[in-house]
């Protein structure tokens, strides 16, 4: 199930997503860490839920950076 990003879930919503996990057979479900943060009003009913930690890594970092001090220098305003 997606919903937009900055989603404010409300029972309703995990109504819906409880009721596809069980029309599906899930034992569990996945989201991201971003997302579980916002699961404010989870019920007692609600099946496991695993998180995803998405981390950002950079392999040049010196050159990241350079790059978008670069770029800001050229952006107008």
């Amino acid at each position: 199930v997606a919903f937009p990003d900055h989603h404010r879930y409300m029972v309703e919503h995990f109504k819906g997503i409880i009721r596809r996990a069980d029309h599906a057979g899930a034992d569990a479900l996945v989201t991201t860490e971003k997302d579980r943060v916002n699961f404010t009003v989870v019920p007692p009913s609600f099946p496991p839920c695993f998180y995803c930690r998405i981390e950002l890594v950079l392999e040049d970092e010196p050159a990241f950076f350079a790059t978008v001090a670069q770029h800001l220098e050229e952006s107008p305003g």
